[in-house]
Order: structure tokens, then sequence, then C-alpha cells
């Protein structure tokens, strides 16, 4: 079957429930996603305000005190909130990659630790995390004569290893996001997730079933992108999962897989207008964001720093930024919009400034100095409460 980018577009969107707002708890929102993209902490709140009819941030905060969700450092090196009940096979999956990035990473070696002493020192650090730990009482712990396995050069470049590769969470604290964010000077807290045996081989087919239940159809490539997973390992996970898989063409000719008995949605399926945060999924999911994002418009959403801009969509495709500007919201759109568009974006715009202002008005406004650049556009406009 030959998909056109069209197709591409809508079924991208209907896996990652932004056809519509779905009725479901935010424990099924977030393993229906995989999980959500958390280095901004606001970020995972704002996507599933997007996506979860009647989205309840104190559920939210619920699940996150009880355990049901973790944050925690996977896909991409990058922090994620995922399933509780997910995470042992995502770490399986992604445990050697992270630990790769780290221990053979120069800024390692002011550690001073020989490779074979990472391991042991990983399973005494998940002892001493059995209870929740604040940043400096890990390091003065490596530091200190209680740690059976000696550190001989700097506990805080070891602490910034193993933070990334051992299997901790971070703990939610009082803020309006969970977590300490860029305005807030709380240190980070973490203790042990819950893990078990889970073969390698096995936790990468499963992590890329659920990988193509999310963000299929997708090619090897994207796969390997969203993880960051060595290329012959993508490749075995496939082969190993073939039986429950189809191939598909994209537009451009390119193998695509799927998972096999799913249906696509029909490609004149409409599309409401979204609000989409900083960093969200959509547009991280893939090697090339065209599905959602004309290449023209890519350099003004993604940053040279890595920033992924709040972005505007409608019908579908990202056509525009927005941020929070004085007592409104500010849409800048990238194209003319019709009366209709704007009047989509504009209930859109006010229900999300209501829902900022029970939590956080001024979210992002660390990404605003890219306005100050002369962020190109079309048409401006500002939407109060």
């Amino acid at each position: 079957m030959n998909l056109t980018l069209h197709q591409l577009n809508r079924a991208t969107l209907a896996r990652q429930l932004l056809l519509r707002r779905e009725d479901l708890s935010v424990v099924e929102a977030v393993r229906r996603l995989v999980g959500l993209q958390a280095q901004e902490p606001a970020s995972p709140y704002l996507a599933l305000w997007n996506r979860v009819k009647s989205f309840d941030a104190a559920e939210f905060d619920r699940v996150l005190a009880q355990g049901q969700v973790y944050k925690s450092t996977l896909m991409r090196i990058t922090l994620h909130n995922v399933a509780a009940e997910d995470y042992p096979t995502f770490y399986a999956a992604m445990q050697a990659s992270l630990r790769a990035s780290r221990v053979h990473d120069k800024r390692f070696a002011p550690a001073g630790l020989p490779l074979e002493a990472v391991d042991p020192l990983l399973q005494e650090l998940c002892g001493f995390l059995s209870q929740d730990r604040t940043e400096a009482e890990i390091v003065e712990w490596l530091a200190g004569k209680a740690n059976p396995v000696p550190i001989p050069g700097d506990p805080k470049v070891a602490w910034w290893a193993l933070k990334t590769f051992g299997p901790w969470t971070r703990v939610p604290g009082e803020g309006p996001w969970a977590y300490p964010g860029d305005r807030y000077s709380l240190a980070p807290v973490f203790t042990e997730a819950k893990v078990s045996e889970v073969p390698f081989e096995a936790s990468v087919q499963s992590l890329l079933l659920r990988y193509l239940a999310a963000y299929g159809p997708s090619s090897a490539q994207d796969f390997a992108r969203f993880t960051l997973l060595r290329s012959p390992v993508v490749s075995a996970a496939l082969k190993a999962s073939a039986d429950r898989l189809v191939q598909l063409q994209g537009p451009e000719g390119e193998a695509l897989y799927d998972l096999a008995g799913v249906e696509l949605p029909e490609p004149d399926a409409s599309a409401p207008a979204r609000l989409l945060p900083l960093f969200d999924n959509l547009l991280l999911g893939h090697v090339h964001s065209s599905r959602v994002l004309p290449p023209a418009y890519r350099p003004r959403v993604s940053r040279v720093n890595g920033d992924l801009l709040p972005t505007v969509l409608v019908d579908g495709w990202v056509a525009g930024v927005w941020r929070v500007f004085g007592e409104g919201l500010e849409v800048t759109a990238f194209r003319k919009f019709t009366d209709d568009e704007w009047e989509a974006v504009a209930n859109e715009a006010v229900a999300l400034r209501k829902f900022l202002a029970t939590r956080e008005p001024r979210v992002f406004v660390r990404s605003h100095h890219w306005w100050d650049k002369n962020l190109p556009g079309e048409q401006t406009r500002i939407f109060a409460d």
C-alpha cells in the first residue's frame, strides 16, 4: 500500500490522540503515547490537555505522587514521563545505550572510575536510593565512607553519569508542574524505580510495537531516531517482530512499518486546531517531521539550540507558534488564516489560557527570546481570557 503525505498526516494524528480529545485516564493516555517528553516540567501537562477529554491536572498530580507514572531518563537520553508498569521494559531496552552515552563520554573521566567499578557502584547506589534522596545527599554519599565502592575522582561527575543510566525516578514536589523547572529553585529528589528482569531483545521488540502503535506507520530510521538505539538493534527487532507487522510505502517510496490489522483513518478526516507545548511528542517521533510540519516552517519551529517551540496545529499541520504574552496568549501564524481557522484557534487559545491560570500563567518563558529575534510570521493575534 502506498501512502500519500496527507494519509500519513492523518494516521499520525490519530495515533497521537490529536484527531479528537479521547476519554481516557491520564495513565492510559501516557501509555498510549509510550511516554511524554518531560525535560520541560509543564510540557506533559499541556500535552495531555490537548489529547485527553476533560483533562484534570490534579489527576496527573495524583498519579505522579502515587508512583503510577515515573519521570526518568529513557528514550533519546531525555527525561520522559512513562507509566510505572511500562518502565521495566523501556528501561531494559534503553539501559545499555544510556550507560554507553555516559561512561564512554570524555566528560566521565574526572570521576576516575574504571569501567569494571561502574556496575558495582550502581548496585550500591540502588540500595541508598531505596529512600528519597536529594542530589546533594547522593553526591555526599558517593564521596563518603558509607559508599563501599571508593570513587577516586569527582563524585559529582560520577553522579552526572549514574543519574542518566541508573533505575531512578524523580520524586514530584509541590510546584505547579510537580517538578522543579527553570523558575523554581527546588533541587530534584530521586528514588529507586521498580524494575524487573526483562531480556534485552524482547524489551526492544516490545518498545518497537508500542512505538508503532503511537507513531506509526514509521520507518526503521524513525524508530532509531525516537530511541537512539543502534541500527543493528532496530533491524533485529523488526525481523523478530515481522509476523506482527505490515510493510507499507511512504510518499517518497520509503519503507514504512505498521502493526498488522490496524486501520488507518480516512484521508479526509477532520483535524481540530490545537496548541501544543514546547517539545511535544508529535514533532519528536520521526527523522523527518514533514508529515505534520511543512519543511518551509521547520526553521521557525526547530531552533538552533534544539528547542521545539510551542506550535499551532491548523487542519492537522503546524501553521504557527504561540506564547503567553502579557495577560493573553499570542499566536503567530506562518500563513494567512481564514476567519474560520482563526475562530478555531481562538477557542483553543482562550481555553488554554484559562487552564494555565490555574497553574502557571507564564509558561515556557525561557523560549520567548526567539520572538525577540524577529520570528517570521504572516499574522499575529493576542487572545485574552
